[in-house]
């Protein structure tokens, strides 16, 4: 007879595959977006283009442009920005094919 496995085992199995996923994400941008008014941006590089139409950033895995008026930065750190203003769109250009 045949044993069944408990939820520990389907827990175990489940911890072990996201430990494996360890430094994927470590690239990825994280972004927060409140309304159309507030957009936060976590893991970006520089900003490229800085305007009150336009903040284009870049990321590790590309560029986000993004659009509106009356755009600002706010509480900017090393690796995280926010952005406030009248937020119209978000653009994605990815480096590299």
């Amino acid at each position: 007879m045949k044993k069944k496995e408990g939820k520990g085992s389907f827990i175990k199995q489940l911890v072990q595959s996201v430990e494996g996923m360890n430094g994927v994400f470590d690239q990825m941008p994280v972004i927060t977006i409140l309304g159309n008014e507030t957009l936060t941006i976590e893991n970006f590089l520089n900003i490229i283009e800085y305007n009150d139409e336009t903040i284009r950033l870049k990321l590790k895995i590309g560029i986000v442009a993004i659009t509106g008026r009356q755009l600002e930065a706010k509480n900017m750190t090393q690796d995280q920005i926010t952005i406030k203003g009248y937020i119209e769109g978000i653009n994605f250009i990815k480096l590299g094919g």
